[in-house]
């Protein structure tokens, strides 16, 4: 395998994708939503149903399973063999469909989690944490569904807050939330289950990356998003420790990463067309991370089965897989690079 700072161009390159022809009624069904890889399988998540994918040959990709679903919703979460889909008749989300895909083959729905109106979701030991923007707090639903407020957050502004892009992550004890805007905040549980607000740090300048992503398990904290990547040492949860920001010089960064011996790489989207974006960041040994190198990714725009081209194609996933990359774009699907030097 290329070292990935010595990555010089990702060339698409063919990949076959075996799925029978489906039958929609609207443009809006081909779109792609999040996505999430395991253990060679991929789920994406689509307007009104999911997929389940084998990814085992990333040259070609095979559709195991459609499961319908209704019009509505977008994050999911996955714990053992259970998928958790945040969802939404209206404009909110009020309800967590909960399936079961141990049959890959045959995922099958267990149960509708009624809840308040939620921004985000997190999953642990099923039990669900949520930010709801009516209640305005974080909310803990026990698996007999049983509600919460275990972080109230009534002080904090409703447009910049939560009609922003605001996250959620957990740890052991710890709550982590990030906002757009508002900045990163901890909370530590205690003993009457409740949170206690502990600290807060807020860039001076610009918008805090969303997506939290763990670089070493409860001390090195990643955040993901904009056109940077910030690393976190969170050990003193009471004097967070921000490192100098590794900019990408772009639109937007995927709120995921790729990690190989050292070297991290982040993919995204530059320019008024949405052309994909690599870069690969490297860990310092006195803490933090820096641009190394930003291969160049040669990509045609693809024209959709319906003969309507749409320029470029936001990310919603990616899988690194040896020399390959496998990037999902919103609008056209799957992507394949194969990297020189």
């Amino acid at each position: 395998m290329i070292k990935l700072s010595n990555i010089n161009t990702y060339t698409e390159t063919p990949i076959q994708i075996i799925e029978p022809e489906e039958i929609l009624e609207h443009d809006v069904e081909r779109d792609f939503g999040k996505s999430m890889f395991f253990d060679n399988t991929l789920i994406t998540r689509h307007t009104n149903r999911f997929k389940i994918w084998d990814v085992t040959d990333i040259t070609t990709i095979k559709l195991i399973s459609t499961t319908p679903l209704s019009w509505g919703g977008g994050q999911f979460e996955k714990e053992g063999n259970l998928l958790y889909l945040a969802f939404g008749e209206g404009f909110g989300l009020d309800q967590i469909l909960v399936y079961d895909i141990s049959d890959l083959n045959n995922p099958f729905k267990v149960k509708v989690i009624e809840v308040p109106e939620f921004i985000k979701f997190i999953i642990e030991s099923g039990i669900i944490y949520l930010i709801s923007s009516t209640e305005k707090a974080v909310l803990k639903v026990a698996e007999n569904h049983e509600t919460t407020k275990i972080i109230d957050l009534s002080n904090e502004n409703q447009t910049m807050f939560f009609d922003t892009e605001t996250n959620i992550s957990k740890s052991g004890k710890n709550i982590f939330i990030t906002s757009r805007h508002e900045g990163f905040y901890v909370y530590s549980e205690l003993e009457n289950n409740k949170y206690e607000f502990i600290s807060k740090d807020k860039p001076a300048n610009g918008y805090l990356p969303n997506d939290m992503q763990w670089l070493v398990a409860d001390q090195e904290m990643l955040l993901i998003g904009n056109d940077n990547v910030v690393q976190y040492n969170v050990t003193n949860l009471n004097k967070l420790k921000r490192y100098k920001a590794a900019k990408i010089k772009t639109k937007e960064i995927y709120g995921a990463y790729a990690k190989r011996n050292q070297e991290l790489l982040v993919v995204g989207n530059t320019g008024a067309n949405d052309k994909f974006v690599v870069a690969v960041l490297a860990q310092q040994e006195e803490g933090g991370i820096t641009l190394s190198q930003k291969p160049k990714v040669e990509c045609k725009i693809k024209k959709p089965s319906n003969g309507k081209i749409v320029k470029g194609d936001p990310v919603v996933g990616f899988l690194l897989k040896d020399d390959f990359l496998l990037i999902i774009g919103r609008n056209n699907g799957f992507f394949l690079f194969k990297a020189t030097e």
